[in-house]
């Protein structure tokens, strides 16, 4: 009798397939938040790159239309508008009057970036946003401005 028991209670573990979706959720569910969080890195990573690149073309026009601020006042405006971002970004602004150009380069640590702490391992360790603007010449008859 008890071996009776026993093959019944067999055969009707093998037909029952209540819980059986549980197993495979298991296996799925962590593959699953792991996308999740790398798609949450990336799409950070993307913004505070737009965030640079807007905040440093916003820079260079006000350095090559008015020519009111000193590099290193560009380079304090750079790093109080990204500062909540990249809190340990390098600024770095350049003026050269001889070619025109007026260059703004923000070096951000992925690491400040990153959020769940998986994208930035197998990336670049920094993230590089460079702007470069022509100086408008406060008298167009120069021969440099």
């Amino acid at each position: 009798m008890p071996l009776q028991k026993m093959k019944s209670g067999l055969s009707r573990f093998r037909r029952d397939t209540d819980g059986s979706i549980t197993i495979e959720a298991l296996f799925w569910l962590p593959l699953v938040a792991i996308s999740f969080a790398i798609t949450v890195d990336l799409s950070m990573m993307f913004n505070a790159n737009t965030l640079a690149i807007r905040v440093l073309q916003d820079t260079n026009r006000r350095l090559a239309a008015n020519g009111i601020w000193t590099e290193a006042d560009a380079e304090a405006y750079v790093m109080s508008r990204i500062a909540a971002t990249s809190p340990n970004a390098r600024v770095t602004t350049r003026v050269d009057m001889t070619s025109g150009l007026t260059t703004t380069m923000i070096v951000m640590p992925t690491s400040d970036i990153d959020l769940f702490g998986l994208v930035a391992p197998l990336a670049r360790s920094e993230i590089f946003v460079v702007s470069q603007l022509y100086i408008e010449c406060a008298d167009p008859g120069a021969e440099t401005c």
